[in-house]
């Protein structure tokens, strides 16, 4: 299936292609071009030329994960961003593993949940001495937080999520992802300007038991996860993106099962809501508060994503888009 937005922002899903599997994860693809089956190719540029009316200028690959994302543009320089899907089906045995493997995320992410933290917005940059039982004599030290670009490093922790929030916002704002001619950048402020009239909104209605700051790996992706034979996860990597923030943004599914915000999840929607359900069933038993902050936070996750996401989205279509989904 792909799904696309035009011009306009507007959303638009199709069966793609309707009578063949096609294992796109296997086909070689880079940033400056499109290394598919030429037949692939050029059902893609019939299909969007002809819903369009334009001809496509270019084809270029700007993301993968379950998807292979595209960003077509058209001779009158238009954009639309494209994103196809291979079917996925699992036997018993990848159930179980799949089952296994989300319970341990919990377990994971319940133990981080409950970690003792400073109660501000940031990435540490020093631990505390230990007492002689192992025990810290105080909590880590926090510093501002990490920006993976390294162009925009705030100059302290944050007080409040609020105050996280404006930080993302004049962020985006001055990102090239939204393009670089005066229209698009005039599309993407309005864009989120509403964004951020929706966070001031949303915002005070949070309860204050999911405000509270707890560690957060910030890059727990699927190739950063270890597992055992089981299915199970038995170690995490690549901490260097981590992060102590609020409950709320801490608190969420895993990246390869949800279909909020930005995100391209590596199932289908049917078994994503399958674990997720499952997650949900867990975490609601384990840990009521973190229940809460999981429910009460999806639409500031999403918007944190947006507001972070580096992938091209001139005049922040794709984001309008999803705001119009709402």
């Amino acid at each position: 299936m792909f799904v696309l937005w035009d011009v306009d922002g507007n959303k638009i899903e199709d069966e793609f292609p309707p009578e063949e599997n096609i294992d796109l994860i296997q086909s070689q693809c880079n940033t400056s071009n499109v290394s598919l089956d030429p037949s692939q190719v050029a059902r893609i540029v019939a299909n969007l030329t002809s819903m369009s009316g334009n001809e496509v200028k270019s084809l270029l690959v700007i993301g993968r994960n379950h998807y292979v994302v595209l960003d077509a543009t058209f001779a009158h320089g238009g954009h639309a961003i494209v994103r196809i899907a291979h079917p996925q089906s699992h036997d018993a045995s990848d159930i179980d593993h799949l089952n296994q493997h989300i319970r341990s995320y919990a377990h994971i992410a319940l133990q981080m949940f409950r970690v003792p933290s400073p109660q501000k917005i940031g990435s540490i940059i020093s631990f505390p001495a230990t007492n002689h039982d192992g025990s810290p004599e105080s909590l880590p030290v926090l510093g501002p937080c990490i920006d993976p670009s390294g162009r925009h490093t705030p100059s302290a922790p944050f007080e409040t999520i609020a105050e996280y929030f404006a930080w993302l916002v004049s962020k985006k704002k001055s990102s090239q992802s939204v393009g670089e001619i005066q229209a698009d950048i005039d599309a993407a402020s309005q864009t989120i300007d509403i964004l951020e009239y929706r966070l001031r909104e949303n915002l005070p209605q949070l309860s204050p038991v999911v405000l509270r700051c707890v560690p957060s790996h910030e890059d727990f992706v699927a190739q950063n996860v270890l597992l055992d034979a089981s299915g199970a996860i038995g170690g995490v990597i690549d901490w260097e993106l981590h992060a102590v923030k609020s409950a709320v943004l801490a608190a969420q599914y895993p990246s390869w099962l949800s279909y909020e915000g930005s995100n391209d999840p590596q199932f289908s929607r049917a078994e994503a809501e399958r674990l997720c359900h499952e997650f949900d069933a867990i975490v609601q038993d384990a840990d009521p508060e973190y229940y809460m902050a999981l429910r009460e936070g999806v639409f500031c996750r999403a918007a944190e994503a947006w507001l972070r996401d580096e992938m091209p989205d001139f005049g922040c279509r794709r984001m309008r888009a999803w705001l119009d989904s709402l």
